[in-house]
């Protein structure tokens, strides 16, 4: 009895299905005095799988209805734990390519680290937790 106690338990406790996150940054990019705009996102999937999507825009103004165009880049690759950072590995044509740089993740930001040498990381972009992809127009 106590042995049917415990696996019930342990299936209810299993059972919560953890939710897709969302991550978001918009950024500027000036090239030869022109500013370019852009949102990119990081989709991190339960299956520890993840969909990198950017959107390029010419207006500032325009980052809010993002989600409204279609991405100019879309990349979809697997995540995979490497002591208290993750590696994204791009699966591109069969092929697994590893991202430079690594990744560190919590509940509300996921941040980009890149290599300084002599074994230290410098921190880069900081992507925000949003659910302002819930309504995404998906292309396929």
């Amino acid at each position: 009895m106590k042995l049917v106690f415990c696996l019930l338990f342990l299936i209810f406790c299993s059972s919560g299905v953890a939710q897709e996150k969302s991550f978001l940054i918009k950024n500027e990019v000036c090239d030869g005095g022109i500013s370019n705009y852009y949102v990119a996102t990081y989709t991190i999937h339960n299956d520890s799988t993840y969909t990198y999507r950017q959107y390029n825009y010419l207006n500032k103004k325009d980052w809010r209805s993002f989600t409204e165009i279609e991405p100019t880049i879309i990349e979809n690759g697997i995540l995979v734990e490497s002591g208290k950072y993750f590696d994204f590995i791009e699966i591109r044509s069969g092929k697994k390519i590893k991202r430079n740089g690594k990744f560190k993740m919590s509940e509300n930001l996921l941040i980009y680290y890149f290599d300084k040498g002599n074994g230290k990381m410098g921190r880069g972009a900081v992507y925000k937790l949003t659910d302002r992809l819930t309504e995404q127009k998906v292309s396929g």
